[in-house]
């Protein structure tokens, strides 16, 4: 008699094989996915945008070896270089989100006209000069990414430019991950820049449904919280000096949103290193109202930090999942809830 064992195990391995490609076919998803309740046509014309170089130049400005002092003529020419790519990238950002919070399809077509035009001329996938151009890139990948995860849900968007816009992204992810992968001992393949580029790429790959950035924006996400220490300190954050608690709530900006983004594909990043990113979070709020630890293990007094949307606009999304009342009390004072790199309003 012949044994059945051998049939049974090709089944198996078709079936396995089947689930994967049922796995890998399927649309990895965002925070904003879901059709708008009630929409309205502003009738607004969309806004010229400057014109974006293929190439970015940009050079730091920090004076110091801990990066906490700031040369204001390095920075003046550090802005001049970059304006036209931030304003550009806030004119799309504030076009998705009108469109997320009014429902107004004009600006969802604005936002994707202006999207397919940098695609089309592929703006910013050319030569970085410099590691601060790679900054630049990846941060500006990422507000351009959740703009397009905002809008990409009107059906009046045309196919062929929803196809130009995520090739693009991915390009410019493609590019802006070389630039890590091929310094992975350096401390910028290990901070605060590794955990932004990691939600640019996590953002991207769900824009253009590819599991292998946004896998590799998962796994930046994950070099960061295994660096939190007990007490939910980041050693490399740390050692920024006076700007120490400015760089834990920088730090873990990206890494909430990310979790978020992960969060909607089924990873919990909350409950990793036990529950590391909670242990970061609580830390760096802590330290808004008593910088204290900041200063005992910086060894300088730390520079004032203003609520807004760029040092605790994650808390939004936060707030929701873990509610506590000085959280709260946070939001409510914060003067704005926005913030560029993580492309305007985060989740909600």
């Amino acid at each position: 008699m012949k044994s059945v064992f051998p049939a049974l195990w090709g089944i198996s391995l078709l079936l396995s094989c089947q689930a994967s490609a049922a796995e890998q076919a399927k649309a990895l998803a965002s925070p904003w996915d879901g059709s708008i309740a009630q929409t309205t046509v502003s009738n607004r014309p969309c806004a010229a945008l400057p014109a974006l170089s293929q190439g970015v130049t940009a050079s730091g400005y920090y004076t110091d070896k801990n990066h906490s002092i700031i040369d204001q003529e390095r920075l003046h020419r550090y802005k001049a270089a970059t304006q036209s790519i931030y304003d550009t990238a806030t004119i799309i950002t504030r076009l998705a989100d009108r469109y997320q919070q009014e429902g107004d399809l004009g600006a969802a077509a604005c936002a994707a006209a202006d999207l397919a035009t940098l695609a089309k001329a592929n703006s910013l996938t050319g030569t970085m000069q410099g590691n601060q151009a790679s900054y630049v890139q990846g941060w500006v990948l990422g507000a351009f990414s959740i703009a397009w995860l905002k809008i990409r849900s009107d059906s009046q968007i045309e196919p062929r430019n929803r196809s130009t816009i995520t090739h693009w992204l991915a390009t410019m992810a493609m590019q802006n991950r070389r630039y890590y992968d091929q310094r992975p001992k350096a401390e910028d393949a290990r901070n605060n820049h590794r955990y932004w580029a990691g939600l640019a790429m996590s953002a991207a790959g769900i824009a253009a449904n590819r599991r292998d950035l946004f896998d590799w924006g998962v796994d930046s996400a994950r070099i960061g919280l295994r660096q939190v220490t007990p007490d939910g300190s980041l050693p490399l954050e740390m050692g920024r000096r006076a700007k120490a608690l400015h760089y834990h709530l920088f730090a873990v900006t990206p890494l909430v949103i990310t979790a978020e983004l992960a969060k909607a594909n089924g990873i919990d990043l909350y409950q990793d290193n036990d529950g590391a990113l909670k242990r970061l979070a609580r830390f760096a709020l802590n330290g808004i109202t008593d910088p204290s630890p900041f200063v005992k293990a910086a060894g300088v007094a730390q520079e004032p930090i203003t609520l807004a949307g760029g040092t605790v606009g994650w808390l939004i999304p936060y707030q929701h999942r873990f509610p506590a009342p000085e959280q709260q009390a946070m939001l409510d004072k914060m003067s704005s809830k926005t913030m560029l790199y993580f492309g305007g309003l985060p989740p909600r």
